[in-house]
Protein backbone atom coordinates (compact mmCIF):
# COMPACT_ATOMS: atom_id res chain seq x y z
CA UNK A 1 0.00 0.00 0.00
CA UNK A 2 1.35 3.52 -0.77
CA UNK A 3 1.87 6.18 2.03
CA UNK A 4 1.35 9.24 1.07
CA UNK A 5 0.25 10.68 3.91
CA UNK A 6 4.23 11.32 3.81
CA UNK A 7 4.37 12.15 0.23
CA UNK A 8 3.45 16.63 -0.52
CA UNK A 9 0.54 17.39 -2.25
CA UNK A 10 1.92 17.85 -5.96
CA UNK A 11 3.67 14.11 -5.45
CA UNK A 12 0.31 12.63 -4.42
CA UNK A 13 -1.35 14.46 -7.33
CA UNK A 14 1.13 12.75 -9.36
CA UNK A 15 0.67 9.71 -7.80
CA UNK A 16 -3.42 9.43 -8.68
CA UNK A 17 -2.81 10.61 -11.97
CA UNK A 18 -0.37 7.71 -12.19
CA UNK A 19 -3.04 5.50 -11.05
CA UNK A 20 -5.62 6.58 -13.03
CA UNK A 21 -3.54 6.65 -15.98
CA UNK A 22 -2.79 2.50 -14.99
CA UNK A 23 -6.21 2.17 -14.68
CA UNK A 24 -7.95 3.41 -17.80
CA UNK A 25 -4.78 1.72 -19.66
CA UNK A 26 -3.40 5.13 -20.65
CA UNK A 27 0.73 5.91 -21.20
CA UNK A 28 2.13 7.43 -17.69
CA UNK A 29 1.76 10.78 -17.24
CA UNK A 30 4.53 11.42 -14.86
CA UNK A 31 7.68 11.62 -17.25
CA UNK A 32 5.73 13.95 -19.11
CA UNK A 33 4.83 16.05 -15.65
CA UNK A 34 8.24 16.46 -14.20
CA UNK A 35 8.85 20.23 -14.86
CA UNK A 36 4.99 21.09 -13.41
CA UNK A 37 5.96 19.16 -10.09
CA UNK A 38 9.53 20.90 -9.33
CA UNK A 39 12.04 18.28 -11.26
CA UNK A 40 14.60 19.89 -13.43
CA UNK A 41 14.83 18.69 -16.80
CA UNK A 42 17.36 15.88 -17.12
CA UNK A 43 17.25 14.98 -13.33
CA UNK A 44 16.63 11.39 -11.97
CA UNK A 45 11.92 11.06 -11.85
CA UNK A 46 11.27 9.46 -8.98
CA UNK A 47 8.34 6.74 -9.49
CA UNK A 48 6.35 4.34 -6.52
CA UNK A 49 8.51 1.99 -8.53
CA UNK A 50 11.85 2.69 -9.32
CA UNK A 51 14.36 5.50 -9.98
CA UNK A 52 14.21 6.48 -13.86
CA UNK A 53 17.82 7.67 -15.14
CA UNK A 54 17.43 9.94 -18.26
CA UNK A 55 18.22 9.21 -21.84
CA UNK A 56 21.67 9.29 -22.80
CA UNK A 57 21.84 12.26 -25.24
CA UNK A 58 21.75 11.18 -29.25
CA UNK A 59 24.59 11.54 -31.64
CA UNK A 60 24.37 13.09 -34.94
CA UNK A 61 23.63 10.07 -36.42
CA UNK A 62 20.40 9.36 -33.72
CA UNK A 63 22.39 7.04 -31.25
CA UNK A 64 23.15 7.26 -27.80
CA UNK A 65 26.35 8.42 -27.07
CA UNK A 66 28.50 6.32 -24.96
CA UNK A 67 29.80 7.95 -21.73
CA UNK A 68 33.06 5.13 -22.55
CA UNK A 69 33.40 6.41 -25.55
CA UNK A 70 37.31 7.72 -26.90
CA UNK A 71 37.41 11.59 -27.08
CA UNK A 72 40.04 13.19 -30.17
CA UNK A 73 43.04 13.90 -28.37
CA UNK A 74 43.70 17.74 -28.42
CA UNK A 75 47.15 19.00 -29.43
CA UNK A 76 47.85 15.51 -31.67
CA UNK A 77 50.15 17.76 -34.06
CA UNK A 78 52.21 19.34 -31.04
CA UNK A 79 52.44 15.65 -29.54
CA UNK A 80 53.90 14.53 -32.37
CA UNK A 81 56.25 17.15 -32.39
CA UNK A 82 57.29 16.68 -28.86
CA UNK A 83 58.41 13.21 -29.91
CA UNK A 84 61.57 14.56 -31.20
CA UNK A 85 64.64 14.58 -29.36
CA UNK A 86 66.28 17.67 -31.40
CA UNK A 87 64.92 20.93 -31.33
CA UNK A 88 63.45 21.94 -34.10
CA UNK A 89 62.75 18.65 -35.92
CA UNK A 90 64.90 15.91 -35.93
CA UNK A 91 66.51 13.97 -39.18
CA UNK A 92 66.56 10.35 -38.51
CA UNK A 93 64.06 9.10 -38.18
CA UNK A 94 62.20 12.56 -39.24
CA UNK A 95 59.86 14.14 -37.00
CA UNK A 96 58.77 17.79 -36.21
CA UNK A 97 57.62 18.74 -39.51
CA UNK A 98 54.90 19.00 -41.41
CA UNK A 99 53.71 16.28 -44.31
CA UNK A 100 54.57 18.57 -47.03
CA UNK A 101 58.45 19.49 -45.40
CA UNK A 102 61.57 17.69 -45.04
CA UNK A 103 63.92 17.91 -41.44
CA UNK A 104 67.63 18.65 -43.23
CA UNK A 105 70.91 19.55 -42.35
CA UNK A 106 71.53 22.96 -43.53
CA UNK A 107 74.53 25.52 -43.20
CA UNK A 108 72.81 27.16 -40.17
CA UNK A 109 71.84 23.46 -38.50
CA UNK A 110 68.30 21.17 -38.74
CA UNK A 111 65.87 22.73 -40.37
CA UNK A 112 62.32 21.73 -41.96
CA UNK A 113 62.79 22.67 -45.32
CA UNK A 114 59.98 22.28 -48.28
CA UNK A 115 59.95 19.12 -50.02
CA UNK A 116 59.45 18.69 -53.63
CA UNK A 117 58.48 15.06 -55.62
CA UNK A 118 61.47 13.40 -56.53
CA UNK A 119 61.79 9.74 -55.58
CA UNK A 120 64.72 7.78 -54.13
CA UNK A 121 67.58 8.03 -56.13
CA UNK A 122 66.68 10.15 -58.53
CA UNK A 123 69.28 13.56 -59.40
CA UNK A 124 69.26 16.50 -57.21
CA UNK A 125 71.00 19.88 -56.19
CA UNK A 126 68.98 20.25 -53.14
CA UNK A 127 66.41 18.98 -50.40
CA UNK A 128 63.89 21.10 -51.86
CA UNK A 129 63.43 18.94 -55.02
CA UNK A 130 63.15 15.31 -52.90
CA UNK A 131 59.75 14.17 -51.88
CA UNK A 132 58.96 14.60 -48.33
CA UNK A 133 61.26 12.30 -45.88
CA UNK A 134 64.32 12.22 -48.47
CA UNK A 135 67.43 14.45 -48.20
CA UNK A 136 69.60 15.30 -51.42
CA UNK A 137 72.74 13.76 -50.57
CA UNK A 138 75.48 13.01 -53.32
CA UNK A 139 73.38 14.43 -55.90
CA UNK A 140 70.29 11.98 -55.28
CA UNK A 141 67.36 11.25 -53.06
CA UNK A 142 67.77 9.29 -50.10
CA UNK A 143 66.36 8.70 -47.07
CA UNK A 144 68.25 9.39 -43.84
CA UNK A 145 69.76 7.35 -41.46
CA UNK A 146 72.01 7.71 -38.41
CA UNK A 147 74.65 5.03 -38.17
CA UNK A 148 76.90 3.86 -40.89
CA UNK A 149 76.89 0.54 -41.69
CA UNK A 150 72.86 -0.41 -40.35
CA UNK A 151 70.42 -1.50 -42.62
CA UNK A 152 67.82 0.91 -43.24
CA UNK A 153 64.25 1.16 -43.21
CA UNK A 154 62.00 0.35 -45.06
CA UNK A 155 63.73 -2.62 -45.96
CA UNK A 156 64.33 -1.99 -49.49
CA UNK A 157 68.23 -3.40 -49.37
CA UNK A 158 70.04 -0.21 -48.99
CA UNK A 159 72.64 0.18 -46.42
CA UNK A 160 73.41 3.69 -44.55
CA UNK A 161 76.20 5.16 -45.53
CA UNK A 162 78.79 8.37 -45.23
CA UNK A 163 79.15 10.12 -48.22
CA UNK A 164 81.16 12.96 -48.84
CA UNK A 165 80.02 16.16 -50.47
CA UNK A 166 81.75 18.30 -52.83
CA UNK A 167 81.11 22.09 -53.20
CA UNK A 168 78.15 22.95 -55.19
CA UNK A 169 76.83 19.72 -54.51
CA UNK A 170 73.70 19.31 -52.51
CA UNK A 171 72.39 22.70 -52.55
CA UNK A 172 76.05 23.99 -51.06
CA UNK A 173 74.85 23.95 -48.21
CA UNK A 174 77.92 22.40 -46.30
CA UNK A 175 81.77 22.44 -46.75
CA UNK A 176 83.21 20.46 -49.21
CA UNK A 177 83.98 16.83 -47.97
CA UNK A 178 81.85 17.20 -44.99
CA UNK A 179 80.31 13.74 -44.77
CA UNK A 180 76.42 13.26 -45.14
CA UNK A 181 74.79 9.96 -43.73
CA UNK A 182 72.42 8.38 -46.55
CA UNK A 183 70.90 5.46 -47.21
CA UNK A 184 72.18 3.64 -50.56
CA UNK A 185 69.51 2.90 -53.18
CA UNK A 186 69.83 -0.50 -54.92
CA UNK A 187 69.72 -0.36 -58.79
CA UNK A 188 70.65 -2.28 -61.51
CA UNK A 189 73.75 -1.40 -63.52
CA UNK A 190 72.74 -1.83 -66.53
CA UNK A 191 69.39 0.02 -66.39
CA UNK A 192 69.66 3.91 -67.26
CA UNK A 193 66.80 4.17 -66.01
CA UNK A 194 67.33 2.45 -62.60
CA UNK A 195 67.99 5.81 -61.03
CA UNK A 196 65.00 7.51 -62.41
CA UNK A 197 67.17 9.22 -65.42
CA UNK A 198 65.04 10.35 -67.98
CA UNK A 199 67.07 12.01 -71.10
CA UNK A 200 66.89 15.70 -71.02
CA UNK A 201 66.86 15.62 -67.06
CA UNK A 202 69.00 18.59 -66.25
CA UNK A 203 70.28 16.71 -62.94
CA UNK A 204 71.34 12.39 -63.95
CA UNK A 205 71.57 9.89 -61.56
CA UNK A 206 72.89 6.22 -62.38
CA UNK A 207 73.23 3.33 -60.92
CA UNK A 208 77.34 2.59 -59.85
CA UNK A 209 79.24 -0.10 -58.40
CA UNK A 210 80.56 0.75 -54.89
CA UNK A 211 83.96 -1.24 -54.16
CA UNK A 212 83.86 -1.42 -50.38
CA UNK A 213 80.72 -3.08 -49.77
CA UNK A 214 79.94 -4.64 -53.76
CA UNK A 215 76.88 -3.27 -53.91
CA UNK A 216 75.59 -0.95 -56.20
CA UNK A 217 74.02 2.81 -54.99
CA UNK A 218 72.50 5.54 -57.30
CA UNK A 219 74.42 8.73 -57.10
CA UNK A 220 74.84 12.10 -59.42
CA UNK A 221 76.96 11.13 -62.47
CA UNK A 222 77.81 13.12 -65.55
CA UNK A 223 76.87 12.56 -69.29
CA UNK A 224 79.82 10.72 -70.83
CA UNK A 225 79.56 8.28 -73.04
CA UNK A 226 82.66 6.72 -74.49
CA UNK A 227 84.84 10.01 -73.49
CA UNK A 228 88.04 9.71 -70.66
CA UNK A 229 87.31 9.50 -67.26
CA UNK A 230 88.34 9.13 -63.45
CA UNK A 231 85.32 7.03 -62.39
CA UNK A 232 82.19 5.75 -62.90
CA UNK A 233 80.44 9.34 -61.72
CA UNK A 234 82.37 10.84 -64.71
CA UNK A 235 80.35 8.42 -66.84
CA UNK A 236 76.44 8.98 -68.31
CA UNK A 237 73.38 6.32 -66.74
CA UNK A 238 74.21 2.81 -67.62
CA UNK A 239 78.04 3.00 -68.20
CA UNK A 240 81.32 2.62 -66.50
CA UNK A 241 84.61 3.42 -66.11
CA UNK A 242 86.54 1.53 -67.60
CA UNK A 243 91.00 1.03 -67.36
CA UNK A 244 92.65 0.64 -70.40
CA UNK A 245 96.55 0.65 -71.03
CA UNK A 246 97.42 4.42 -69.97
CA UNK A 247 94.36 5.62 -69.85
CA UNK A 248 90.03 4.81 -68.93
CA UNK A 249 86.67 6.11 -70.69
CA UNK A 250 82.90 5.59 -70.47
CA UNK A 251 81.83 1.80 -71.48
CA UNK A 252 78.50 0.65 -71.73
CA UNK A 253 78.03 -1.87 -68.78
CA UNK A 254 76.18 -5.15 -69.74
CA UNK A 255 76.19 -8.67 -68.25
CA UNK A 256 78.47 -11.37 -69.59
CA UNK A 257 76.69 -13.85 -71.30
CA UNK A 258 73.40 -11.81 -71.65
CA UNK A 259 72.73 -12.81 -75.37
CA UNK A 260 70.65 -10.05 -75.67
CA UNK A 261 74.00 -7.70 -74.54
CA UNK A 262 75.73 -5.77 -77.20
CA UNK A 263 78.02 -8.11 -79.27
CA UNK A 264 80.70 -8.35 -77.61
CA UNK A 265 80.60 -8.22 -73.37
CA UNK A 266 83.52 -8.91 -71.58
CA UNK A 267 84.64 -8.33 -67.52
CA UNK A 268 87.14 -5.77 -67.62
CA UNK A 269 86.96 -5.06 -63.61
CA UNK A 270 89.12 -5.78 -61.01
CA UNK A 271 87.90 -7.62 -59.17
CA UNK A 272 85.19 -8.61 -60.97
CA UNK A 273 81.90 -7.03 -60.29
CA UNK A 274 79.45 -9.78 -59.22
CA UNK A 275 75.84 -8.99 -57.65
CA UNK A 276 73.59 -12.28 -57.05
CA UNK A 277 75.67 -14.60 -59.15
CA UNK A 278 75.17 -12.46 -62.28
CA UNK A 279 78.83 -10.62 -63.97
CA UNK A 280 78.56 -7.23 -64.98
CA UNK A 281 81.75 -6.21 -67.85
CA UNK A 282 81.21 -3.80 -70.46
CA UNK A 283 80.62 -3.45 -74.27
CA UNK A 284 83.96 -3.14 -76.15
CA UNK A 285 82.84 0.20 -77.79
Amino acid sequence: MLRVSRLTLPAAALISLWALSCAEGEPSLVANASVDAGVPDGSAVQTPDATVAPPAPATDSGEAASSDAPHEAEGDADARASACTTAPCGLSPQCGCATTETCDLTAGGLACVAAGTAAAGAGCVSTSSCASGLVCVAGACRAPCAAEGTACLPASGGVCRAYATASGLDGGALDAGAPRLGCTVPCELTDQASCGYRDGDNVASGCVWFAPTGQTDCVRVASKLSSLCESDADCAPGRACVAFSGFSACRKLCKVGDPNACGECSSRFTPPRVIAGVTYGTCST
